[in-house]
C-alpha cells in the first residue's frame, strides 16, 4: 500500500497530521522510555526506532513523504536530547563504552548541530 502523494491536496493535510501524530508519539515515548532506563539504552531503543521508521517509510510511503516523516523521528529522538547525550558523553569516555560513544556519534550525525 502507498499512500496518497502529497502534492495532492489530501495528501497534504494528511502528512501534516500524520507527522503531528508522529511527534507526539515519541515525545511521549522517549520520555517515559528515559524515566526507566538508561541514556545508553535510550541510544540503542533510538538506534532501532530509527531502523524501523526507514523500513515503514521503505514499505508504507511515497519517498516525498518518508523524508519529512524520517526528519521529524530524528527531530524527537535525537535533536531533543542532545544535551542529555552531552551530559552522557563524560562518562562513556571515562568508563571506554567505545561502542556506545560510536552509536552516540551515529545518531547525532543525522541532525543539524549534532556534532558542534
Amino acid at each position: 500500500i502507498v499512500l496518497i502523494p502529497p502534492s495532492a491536496g489530501r495528501g497534504k493535510m494528511f502528512e501534516q497530521r500524520f507527522l503531528m501524530a508522529t511527534e507526539s508519539f515519541y515525545v511521549i515515548e522517549a520520555a517515559l522510555f528515559l524515566q526507566g532506563n538508561s541514556v545508553t539504552e535510550y541510544l540503542n531503543r533510538v538506534e532501532r526506532r530509527m531502523r524501523e521508521e526507514k523500513d515503514r517509510c521503505d514499505a508504507y510511503l511515497d519517498p516525498c513523504s518518508a523524508q519529512p516523516l524520517m526528519r521529524k523521528s530524528e527531530e524527537v529522538l535525537i535533536s531533543q536530547k542532545l544535551g542529555l547525550f552531552q551530559d552522557e558523553l563524560g562518562t562513556l569516555v571515562e568508563e571506554n563504552r567505545y561502542e556506545d560513544i560510536v552509536r552516540m556519534y551515529k545518531l547525532c550525525e543525522r541532525v543539524q548541530g549534532g556534532l558542534d
